[in-house]
């Protein structure tokens, strides 16, 4: 406005180039000149663009903020527009550089600024605290700023290098040793472990974890609330999840750059290792990764040993182990004392509670401590320092399960006694069978004992009590089946053995087999020469002997009343084994025989005589079937060398002979079959069933390829029908002129009718035609006067199925 009012000066802006033209008179033009150099020198301005992180951090802090500082220090004004994101900082060309170049090194960081992100996940309000007091105090001590990132659950911390490092480390310590509340679903069966003597609360209680019981106020369910360090609550819920018949699920945390190397599950060592153990294997990426290995508890266990190996060969000197006993474990190391171990050495180390180790992972970030070879090496000096530290104010001693009720005595007064004297805490694990002796610096007499001291006393004060108390306990076998003697009548034998020992007991364990001998020392020992010398006394007197019978049941006999009579005559015991397989003929000993050596070989002589007769009895009857067999086999002969014969006669005769033979036949046999009796039918003599069944078996007879025994009933003339229907003859018609010797095939048998064809006079009225009677066709071939119907011998025939006529 100056220069064109009063300088009358006009201005015009290229676009394009961002210049000026001044128009005018040429003294007024290069006085604006001058003007205008004056105020961009004075007003020199650069544009800086942030990230929507970084836009809290400069103004944070109100007047002690970097906006302000910063412009005090150049003299320069700082403007933040927060919907570009960009800061303009305006004034003096030298002033406007040297803030921009500060402005940089506090958000990217420089030699003499670091600039560090660490994860906080879930912690957020630990790390804050109460109304920011946490952060601020964190500032103030080590004098760097701390910028709360929600978009990645981290904090950014700038300042000077070496304040850096002691803050970070400070805020992970916090993290480590923050105490976690979480609350867990559980049943009923759960909840009746968890009484105040349960074994599942003293279980949750070795692992630094404190469990409650509470009520859901909203669905009125108990809840547990498990309280403690973040990997041990995890621990915890495991445990719970695997007694609920879930599966354990393990991860093993590692850094990005670690998993990478590892590859993918379905390498050929991955398959190897989930088929050996039978587990599931994931890769989990991301900050929060690792392997994660799930199955039952056996098979992670075993596992996770065969990934342990895998991890020393693929990742060289980068990872190591350090194994360790589930109660040190426990108990010797905190979150906070891992973290101060591994910022010492440069390794993340953790926990594995299934197979109770210590894992280290030398990271390339901390490559500046040493190679990994080192870095793994001081770490496991420190902890072997820290467990030396630990176990001169802590002590786990086991013992055996009966001590415990001796330990803490009545409502406790023994244990708490304990207690006072040595200056010391005492917990007792039953699940482990472990007494652990802590030395606590509150006790009366630090002043006087050092805390070695004061465990040491506490282990003499315990280990006397124990060994004051002591049962001792002596398990020895007894002689089979020697139960009943060993006792007594009445207790008889066992008391005599007792006689004149003090403290001591004889209990029958596993079946009356073996027996246990408990109390005092010199009593057990005593107690133990005696028994000892019984069973030596009673191996002596009686026997065991095993044989074979041929005939188990001649041993037993009707209802066991021989083999009873032989335990109760002599005094012994016989017990049959099952040791033929089901063939009965295996060699093996299939009877017992316990008693007396006397009586024993008494009763194997009677077996033994019992079985020779038994044996004479049965060679007896193989004897006689045997001839019998050789009888009938020497008939059948007999009869096939006839039958042959008469089929012979038979082929010699000539058509004549065939003819005078049907004749003869014809005159011979009456119109009805033999045995029909009377003027009455021979089909109204079988019902519609029956007939069925006769034609049946009719046709299996001549269907079958076996020649029928030449004895049996009609075998001749089965045989004969059979033989010739290979005759030219086709199923269904009536063959004439077959040449057989028809009284020999009938053989006397009125059940079996002769054969068709055979000079039979059919009614002629009913000449060839056919008529079915219950399934079989009945074939008239005669044409004759009525009086044979009125004689009511109707020379019919019907027509089987089988292939064969059948005369009615």
């Amino acid at each position: 406005a100056k220069i064109m009012d009063e300088m009358k000066v006009r201005i015009d802006v290229v676009q394009e180039s961002k210049d000026v033209k001044l128009r005018g008179e040429k003294e007024k033009v290069e006085e604006a000149e001058k003007v205008i150099a004056a105020f961009l020198e004075d007003n020199y301005m650069e544009v800086f663009q942030l990230s929507q992180e970084d836009v809290g951090v400069l103004v944070s802090g109100k007047e002690s903020s970097i906006n302000k500082l910063l412009s005090a220090k150049h003299s320069v004004e700082i403007f933040l527009k927060r919907e570009q994101n960009t800061l303009n900082i305006r004034g003096k060309k030298p002033g406007v550089t040297a803030c921009l170049a500060d402005l940089k090194k506090e958000i990217f960081g420089s030699d003499d600024i670091a600039v560090t992100d660490l994860k906080i996940g879930d912690s957020k309000g630990t790390v804050i605290g109460k109304g920011g007091s946490q952060i601020k105090e964190f500032e103030k001590t080590h004098s760097v700023r701390i910028q709360l990132l929600d978009s990645t659950s981290c904090i950014r911390v700038r300042g000077p290098p070496p304040n850096v490092a002691a803050a970070l480390k400070a805020v992970t310590l916090l993290i480590a040793n923050q105490k976690i509340s979480v609350n867990v679903p559980v049943n009923e069966s759960t909840l009746k472990n968890l009484g105040h003597k349960g074994q599942l609360t003293k279980a949750i209680l070795n692992k630094n974890v404190t469990p409650s019981v509470k009520t859901d106020s909203e669905s009125g369910d108990k809840i547990l609330r498990l309280r403690g360090y973040a990997d041990d609550v995890d621990e915890v819920k495991r445990m719970l999840d695997e007694s609920a018949g879930k599966p354990l699920k393990v991860k093993v945390k590692m850094e990005g750059e670690t998993l990478r190397k590892i590859g993918d599950v379905g390498m050929p060592h991955w398959s190897r290792i989930k088929e050996r153990c039978n587990v599931k294997l994931d890769i989990e990426r991301g900050d929060s990764g690792g392997l994660v290995v799930s199955g039952k508890r056996v098979g992670v266990a075993d596992a996770l040993l065969q990934v342990y190996g895998y991890f020393g060969f693929s990742l060289s000197e980068e990872f190591g182990t350090f194994e360790l006993d589930a109660s040190t474990l426990a108990r010797c190391f905190t979150p906070g004392d891992l973290v101060i171990i591994g910022d010492a050495s440069g390794v993340k180390i953790s926990k594995d509670y299934t197979t109770s180790q210590l894992l280290l992972f030398a990271t390339s970030e901390s490559s500046e401590k040493g190679s990994c070879e080192e870095r793994l090496a001081k770490a496991k000096d420190l902890v072997s320092e820290k467990i030396g530290e630990w176990s001169k104010m802590n002590f786990v001693m086991n013992v055996e399960r009966w001590c415990f009720s001796v330990l803490v005595g009545k409502k406790g007064a023994t244990i708490n006694g304990i207690r006072d004297e040595a200056g010391v805490e005492i917990d007792v694990d039953q699940s482990s069978s472990t007494v652990t002796i802590k030395a606590s610096s509150s006790a009366a007499q630090e002043g006087e004992m050092s805390g070695e001291e004061r465990i040491n006393k506490a282990k003499s004060i315990i280990d006397k009590l124990i060994e004051d108390n002591r049962v001792y306990s002596e398990i020895l076998d007894l002689p089979e089946d020697s139960q009943g003697t060993f006792i007594g009548k009445g207790g008889a034998n066992i008391k005599a053995i007792q006689e004149g020992l003090t403290d001591v007991s004889f209990d029958l364990i596993e079946g009356g087999t073996k027996v246990e001998i408990k109390g005092a020392k010199e009593s057990v020992v005593a107690g133990r020469e005696r028994v000892e010398a019984w069973c030596e006394e009673y191996e002596a007197k009686n026997a065991t002997l095993e044989m074979r019978v041929v005939s188990v049941g001649i041993l037993v006999g009707p209802k066991g009343e021989t083999i009873r009579g032989l335990e109760n005559e002599n005094g012994v015991k016989i017990q049959v084994l099952k040791n033929d397989g089901g063939d009965g003929d295996s060699e093996l000993p299939n009877v017992v025989i316990r008693g007396e050596r006397g009586s024993v070989e008494k009763v194997k002589v009677l077996i033994d005589a019992m079985m020779v007769q038994e044996e004479e009895r049965l060679d007896q009857r193989r004897k006689e079937w045997n001839e019998q067999k050789e009888r009938e086999r020497e008939e059948y002969k007999e009869k096939q060398a006839k039958g042959e014969e008469k089929k012979k006669e038979g082929e010699d005769d000539d058509d004549d002979e065939e003819e005078e033979g049907r004749k003869t036949v014809e005159s011979q046999y009456a119109a009805v079959p033999v045995g029909a009796g009377g003027n009455s039918s021979y089909a109204s003599t079988l019902s519609k069933a029956a007939r069925k069944r006769l034609n049946k078996k009719n046709r299996a007879l001549v269907d079958s390829s076996k020649p029928l025994d030449p004895g049996e009933k009609g075998g001749d003339l089965l045989n004969f029908l059979k033989s010739s229907k290979d005759d030219g003859r086709v199923e269904g018609e009536v063959i004439v002129g077959a040449k057989a010797d028809i009284p020999s095939m009938l053989n006397s048998d009125p059940a079996v009718p002769p054969p068709p064809g055979l000079g039979f006079t059919p009614n002629s009225k009913e000449k060839g035609k056919k008529k079915k009677y219950g399934g079989i066709e009945k074939v008239v071939e005669n044409e004759n006067n009525d009086e044979n119907d009125s004689d009511g011998d109707e020379n019919n025939y019907f027509v089987s199925r089988s292939g064969f006529s059948v005369r009615m």
